[in-house]
């Protein structure tokens, strides 16, 4: 019993560093890859979409394609000031930010599926205080107000890395209809990322639960019934 949930434990541990199995950076030809897309694009089922926000009003705005180091979806709300990532200051830019104006990527979820994992990207170290951070939203609304949604945040710092996934740090509603990536405003005005990629799971149906049920219950009686060793 031991060794299974040790090795249950290294399983965990490794996905929280694995690539996503749908990676928002592979789609389109190389020649796509940092440039501006459409408003909206769906990938492995997930349909993802750019929008700037203010005063509870989301306008439609370009995602934009990175896959130079730094990976997924950020966008493009400047028009002629997106450029390639190489160029001073331009990655600010690209990537998901509030540095000029606020930005927000909504993915939404695939019927019949549920959230298991999400990742970002190119969460670094710089902006205004040494950590920059982002907020995750999750609703079944489609164009809800972001301050009244439930939420968690998360930084360069908790997730130890620039590239990772988030979902040992944030508790969203697994089903959610709709999740929304936006720059943490209150961590200053320099808080930049990509959105990098996603797992779902298909939603189990009630004979899987009770079967698992069942499952734990027998290793329970069978690790009850083992016998002990006397000397």
């Amino acid at each position: 019993m031991h060794k299974i949930i040790a090795v249950l434990m290294f399983c965990f541990s490794v996905s929280a560093f694995a690539a996503p199995a749908i990676d928002f950076s592979t789609i389109g030809s190389p020649t796509s890859f940092n440039s501006t897309a459409q408003s909206s694009a769906t990938i492995g089922g997930i349909t993802i979409n750019a929008f700037t926000y203010s005063a509870g009003t989301y306008t439609p705005s370009q995602l934009w394609l990175r896959h130079d180091g730094e990976w997924g979806f950020g966008v493009c709300s400047e028009g002629s000031l997106c450029g390639p990532a190489g160029t001073t200051g331009n990655g600010d830019y690209n990537e998901l930010s509030n540095k000029h104006r606020f930005e927000v990527i909504r993915l939404t979820l695939p019927s019949n599926k549920q959230w298991s994992d999400l990742f970002v990207s190119s969460l670094d170290n710089g902006g205004s205080n040494g950590n920059e951070s982002g907020i995750l939203y999750w609703s079944d609304s489609a164009a809800p107000v972001l301050s009244s949604l439930s939420s968690s945040k998360f930084s360069h710092n908790g997730l130890g890395a620039n590239y990772g996934s988030i979902w040992n740090q944030v508790s969203p509603d697994t089903n959610a209809q709709y999740l929304f990536f936006t720059p943490d405003a209150s961590n200053g005005i320099n808080n930049d990322y990509l959105v990098w990629g996603a797992n779902v799971s298909p939603v189990p149906e009630p004979a899987t639960y009770a079967l698992l049920l069942a499952g734990l219950g027998l290793v329970g009686f069978m690790a009850r019934r083992k016998p002990s060793h006397t000397a």
